[in-house]
């Protein structure tokens, strides 16, 4: 299943958590990375939910650019909120180290996380998300990332995630299998 919180299937490679018009400094990646070509996939930080996902470039614009995800949702993402396979190419990851890493429970959606081991063969790592979850992933499905984007990144989804309670909502019951309105109560 994709990520409840957005509705949109993304699409390739990996860094978040401004919206189009936060000019703020970024809290995405590590240094200023390189500058990538229309055309090029990319992973893009969403600013509904501070969550990666894979996306296409379109256009340049003023030092942001429109992403274009699977489902041809187009977003203005910072630069700096945009990770491409060039920008982590060179990353050499340890444990401790901070990372976004693709969500195992939600295909096609990256998170932030930590390296907590390396598998003998160095190329499948050992990875906690954010919210607890755990796995091991490939070495092209982590991104490397600084400190400070971590916590800021960690901080943005936390917050996303806490702003859906007391809102109101349309959800699947599992005992019938219908759709009840409903308010949200608490984050599980």
């Amino acid at each position: 299943p994709d990520n409840p919180t957005h509705n949109s299937t993304p699409l390739v490679s990996p860094t978040c958590k401004h919206s189009s018009t936060d000019h703020s400094p970024s809290h995405c990646s590590k240094d200023t990375p390189t500058k990538p070509s229309i055309g090029e996939q990319v992973l893009a930080c969403w600013p509904d939910d501070g969550w990666y996902y894979r996306g296409i470039l379109i256009k340049e614009e003023y030092g942001s650019w429109k992403v274009q995800d699977a489902n041809d949702v187009i977003e203005t993402i910072q630069r700096d909120d945009i990770i491409t396979d060039q920008d982590d190419a060179d990353a050499n990851i340890t444990v401790g180290d901070p990372v976004i890493a693709l969500h195992m429970s939600y295909s096609h959606s990256y998170a932030p996380g930590r390296v907590n081991g390396i598998l003998v063969d160095g190329f499948h790592f050992m990875v906690e998300l954010y919210d607890g979850s755990q796995g091991c992933l490939p070495r092209h499905e982590i991104y490397s990332i600084s400190e400070d984007k971590y916590k800021d990144s960690v901080q943005f989804i936390l917050t996303q995630e806490q702003a859906w309670v007391v809102k109101p909502v349309i959800g699947r019951s599992d005992i019938d299998g219908l759709f009840h309105q409903g308010v949200v109560i608490k984050k599980l």
